[in-house]
């Protein structure tokens, strides 16, 4: 808050007020006489008045010197203080100053006259010179330093984390051996990568320690003290503004007691000399009002003596605001310089660090990168084979030897082959495995045999089945049951043919069941082809069945004749058609529509 003006010295004005003669001349005596009375206490008043003015006015001169002293002595105090700051300031940059000097600016211009350092001081601008009574915008300045401040601190905390971390993982990457060590020219430039990541492990190491030791420990214990330190200042700045308002107060209930004594001073007064002027009224009232009058003009006065003491006081008040204000603003500035130096400081460091680290960065790098460069591994073929040659040369082909069979039976044709030992396999082919179809026996050496024009398959006496080594069918030493014709299989494994009596299918693929034989061997239709196929290859779908509602009679080979009642099987399905089997084995074509399914 701005201090308050000191008011000037009141001269205790005269209540008498002079009115034009219009009275009688016994009315003149009696004012004549009242007048100098009042005059004369007029006139001791003002030599009183006189006397209390010139012993003030010699105590003001008083105060005037010892203040000009006390101001002096502050301003030798402050320049002391700035002139400590400017020393520290220069001792700080000093550094920068002489890279400064070292590498001078081409566009700058030189100085005919270096100024000195007082009169830097004098031209730089001060909080309590350009700030006064801001300090709002000195607080809001200062919160905006303290964030920026612990924004800088937690960076630079993160960054030694960060590098800490980074360093760790490359330590446990160079810590795992390489193993057995190659040889030539990418061996060495392998081990010079390796050798590279250590170092830059040591280095980030070293950064990290270099960052917290140098860095954050110092800003996190400065950041605590510039937040004490403006504690400590907002206190003393909370405390004289409190006693400034206090002062103000009390001067203006001084000066509203004055005016009010005043006023009733300045009434009962008026109300004396219309009373005066009356001659209606009696002496004694007059009187009464006279003494009225004396009485609210010594109330004033005293209140006007209370007024002009409080004001001396809060003057002196006022001085000493002002002059703790002014100090109070500068300690502020030297805080905020403080402040900026010091994370100036912390910049130049870290900067500094990663430039001391990218230096070493690169002069490792450069020897990986030359070790790497140098890289020739066609050399390290060439070499490698020129110290392992083993001078030997290729071994002949095998050649083929048969064997001389010492049994009767020797010579047995290729296309022999055990229809017991073909199985599903994992590939879905008919090849040779080790698990035999559950209804086929492996014991005795009985054949199926096959021709043109029999396709189906007849168990052995001696139930093996295999194929003998003429063309001929031998006769069926059991018949398939007719129950099995027209039922439908799903391949589960693929099977490739290995001659026209047999069929091929793929997984998944229906294929309609003609005869289902005790051997293993079914006789079914695939893709338009009739033969046989293992049976354990397939397993059988639940048929559909229908009931005739029309009667239908074959006009072709290939149709089966329907009666209304029958109880049909249904092999396949194709464009309006049946395929069917009744319950006599018949099997043929019939109309879709003759019949509902069931």
């Amino acid at each position: 808050k701005s201090p308050l003006r000191p008011s000037k010295a009141r001269k205790a004005s005269p209540l008498i007020r002079t009115r034009p003669d219009t009275s009688s001349r016994s009315e003149r005596r009696r004012t004549a006489a009242v007048a100098s009375e009042e005059a004369a206490s007029k006139a001791e008043a003002t030599s009183k008045e006189t006397r209390g003015k010139g012993h003030s006015k010699q105590q003001r001169e008083k105060r005037k010197q010892k203040n000009r002293k006390q101001r002096k002595s502050e301003k030798g105090k402050n320049q002391h203080r700035l002139a400590i700051l400017h020393t520290t300031q220069h001792n700080t940059t000093g550094r920068r100053e002489r890279k400064t000097q070292s590498h001078p600016n081409p566009t700058q211009q030189p100085h005919n006259k270096r100024q000195t350092s007082t009169e830097k001081m004098a031209d730089r601008r001060t909080y309590e010179k350009e700030l006064w009574d801001g300090m709002k915008k000195v607080y809001d300045r200062y919160e905006e330093g303290r964030k920026t401040a612990q924004d800088v601190a937690k960076f630079v905390t993160e960054r030694a984390r960060i590098e800490e971390s980074y360093a760790k993982g490359l330590q446990g990457l160079c810590s795992k051996p390489l193993g057995t060590p190659e040889g030539g020219s990418l061996g060495a430039a392998w081990q010079a990568v390796k050798t590279d990541h250590e170092t830059q492990q040591r280095l980030r190491t070293n950064l990290s320690q270099t960052i917290t030791r140098d860095l954050v420990t110092d800003l996190l214990a400065f950041n605590k003290d510039m937040k004490k330190q403006k504690e400590t200042l907002e206190i003393q700045v909370n405390a004289l503004n409190k006693e400034l308002e206090r002062g103000s107060a009390a001067v203006k209930k001084a000066k509203d007691l004055y005016f009010k004594n005043s006023e009733l001073a300045e009434a009962a007064l008026l109300q004396y000399e219309r009373a005066q002027q009356d001659p209606t009224h009696p002496p004694k009232t007059l009187t009464k009002l006279n003494t009225n009058s004396q009485k609210a003009r010594k109330e004033s006065e005293t209140a006007d003596t209370l007024y002009q003491q409080e004001v001396q006081n809060f003057q002196k008040f006022q001085l000493k605001f002002n002059e703790s204000m002014k100090l109070l603003l500068s300690e502020f500035q030297n805080l905020e310089e403080r402040r900026t130096e010091r994370l100036s400081e912390v910049m130049v460091k870290l900067v500094d660090a990663q430039t001391a680290l990218n230096t070493e960065l690169q002069r490792s790098t450069q020897a990986a990168q030359e070790a790497v460069t140098s890289i020739n591994g066609l050399q390290d073929v060439q070499d490698f084979i020129a110290e392992n040659k083993t001078g030997l040369l290729p071994s002949k082909p095998t050649e083929y030897e048969s064997y001389k069979w010492q049994h009767e039976h020797a010579s047995v044709p290729a296309s022999q082959k055990s229809r017991a030992s073909v199985t599903p396999s994992s590939s879905g082919g008919a090849a040779m495995a080790t698990k035999q179809p559950s209804s086929v026996s492996t014991s005795g050496s009985a054949s199926i045999s096959r021709s043109a024009g029999a396709a189906g398959a007849t168990k052995a006496s001696s139930g093996s089945p295999a194929l003998s080594a003429s063309g001929n069918t031998a006769p069926a030493a059991a018949a398939a049951s007719p129950a099995s014709a027209g039922k439908k299989a799903k391949a589960l494994y693929e099977y490739t043919a290995s001659d026209d009596t047999e069929i091929s299918f793929d997984v998944d693929e229906v294929i309609i069941v003609h005869k289902i034989d005790d051997s293993g061997w079914w006789e079914g239709e695939s893709r338009g082809h009739r033969g046989i196929f293992p049976g354990n290859y397939v397993e059988l779908l639940s048929p559909k069945r229908c009931r005739v509602k029309f009667e239908f009679t074959a006009e072709n080979d290939d149709e089966l004749t329907i009666n209304v009642g029958d109880i049909i099987t249904i092999n396949s399905d194709t464009e309006g058609w049946f395929s069917g089997t009744n319950d006599k084995g018949q099997s043929g074509m019939f109309p879709a529509n003759y019949v509902e399914l069931l």
